[in-house]
């Protein structure tokens, strides 16, 4: 049972790792690509342009990288701390 969900484990990791890899390959790519200028898809109607946004959702907290590393901190070792004890209480340790 253990080894099961040990392959679990590495399989949600190896996910992760890829969704990362596969997020930055789109995003050099759309750097790369939107770099020189807008590219127009629909004459007229649709065009892409690129932005770069240093804050959160619409642009809120610009440039607050240490106030985000923080945050992210600190949700990462609430979300450790909730896996390792809800594997306590899995295993029937109180």
């Amino acid at each position: 049972m253990k080894s099961e969900k040990k392959k679990q484990v590495f399989c949600a990791i190896g996910c992760m790792i890829l969704l990362i890899a596969l997020d930055l390959l789109t995003k050099s790519q759309a750097r790369q690509a939107l770099a020189g200028g807008p590219v127009e898809l629909i004459p007229g109607v649709f065009e892409l342009r690129y932005l770069e946004n240093h804050g959160a959702a619409f642009g809120i907290l610009q440039n607050k990288r240490i106030f985000f590393i923080l945050i992210t901190l600190v949700f990462l070792a609430l979300a450790v701390f909730y896996f390792l004890k809800l594997q306590r209480v899995q295993s029937g340790i109180s």
